[in-house]
């Protein structure tokens, strides 16, 4: 069968029909599983050495350089190896906070905490 696009494969489950294969994917490949498990391969030749989908996660965020939006990131503190990040605004003070383990990182504070803080990601987070 010829590769088929992905607007394709949905119309054809979409019409209770069987695609030629299912779609598969996961939101991020973890690098402990990539150097472990996978050879060292990058995330994208994961992707292509086991067929699934495509979707590519950047972490952490990079942000470019804004006089809006200047992040400070603090020391690394306690059992899993939290991380405080601060970034200020000209209106207001955005705070978050990460944890980190052999594994992966994961958010343990998240950024907007009131209906305010959005107004001010929206406002002054940059755009590229």
């Amino acid at each position: 069968m010829a590769t088929m696009t992905s607007k394709e494969r949905m119309m054809l489950a979409l019409g209770r029909q069987k695609p030629g294969r299912l779609p598969v994917t996961i939101h991020q490949w973890q690098d402990y599983h990539l150097t472990h498990y996978m050879d060292g391969l990058s995330d994208i030749d994961a992707f292509l050495d086991t067929g699934m989908d495509m979707a590519i996660t950047r972490y952490p965020f990079v942000f470019p350089e804004d006089p809006s939006w200047k992040i400070e990131a603090g020391s690394v503190h306690g059992d899993n190896k939290l991380r405080d990040y601060s970034v200020a605004t000209p209106k207001g003070t955005l705070h978050w906070q990460t944890g980190t383990n052999e594994y992966t990182t994961w958010v343990t504070e998240n950024m907007i905490k009131r209906d305010e803080d959005i107004f001010l990601y929206r406002d002054y987070s940059p755009r590229k």
